[in-house]
């Protein structure tokens, strides 16, 4: 389906690959500006338009406030987590 997966990354069997979000970044000093917002929406597009899928996942960490507050105010929602090795 054209995804670029990282080397080695497999989906756990049976289940259907998802679209995750490992990283999204931006340099303090740049920050305030709605670089994140951009890249988020971005990331959305081509989630949407080029693998046709509707949703993203990702992890935060509970002290990463601008983040939290990103995706807070971009309507993602917080899904309960359990460590599945």
């Amino acid at each position: 389906d054209g995804r670029v997966k990282a080397p080695g990354a497999k989906s756990k069997p049976g289940l259907a690959p998802l679209p995750y979000m490992l990283s999204l970044s931006v340099d303090p000093a740049y920050r305030r500006r709605g670089l994140g917002r951009a890249l988020l929406t971005l990331s959305e597009r081509i989630v949407h338009d080029v693998w046709g899928d509707s949703e993203i996942y990702l992890h935060v960490e509970d002290n990463k406030l601008p983040a939290n507050t990103l995706y807070e105010a971009t309507d993602y929602e917080a899904l309960s987590y359990t460590f599945d090795p």
